[in-house]
């Protein structure tokens, strides 16, 4: 009995690469999403110090104003988040710890300290 060769069907082929080359692009197009935008009128960016906890007192306070509230630490990677918010924390480089805000427009760097819902209500 002679040996029978066989051979792979090129359209069999062209279909697994066209499948495989679809995930692939799929993949690299979900990463070159843009970040969502913020929800909030306005966006408040805590760096606080290490073992700073959150406070429900600033929770309270930017529910009831509609302010946003991100919390970094000093180290935090923000390349993937909205370009405002990059923004806000580049500028706290130099003032850390501290809170800086963007409400009405002004960029405000506030320090850290028992008077910032009072200086944030000024503000608003």
């Amino acid at each position: 009995m002679p040996e029978q060769q066989q051979k792979i069907n090129p359209v069999l082929l062209l279909i697994i690469a066209a499948v495989i080359g679809y995930f692939v692009l799929a993949r690299k197009a979900d990463n070159n999403e843009p970040p969502p935008k913020p929800t909030a009128g306005a966006t408040v960016v805590i760096v606080p110090p290490v073992g700073f906890g959150a406070s429900m007192k600033l929770d309270e306070w930017a529910a009831k104003n509609k302010v946003e509230i991100r919390r970094y630490r000093e180290d935090a990677d923000v390349s993937k988040a909205e370009p405002e918010v990059r923004e806000l924390f580049e500028l706290t480089k130099g003032n850390r710890p501290c809170a800086i805000t963007d409400l009405n427009g002004r960029i405000e760097i506030l320090p850290l300290d028992e008077s910032l819902l009072q200086r944030l209500d000024d503000l608003k």
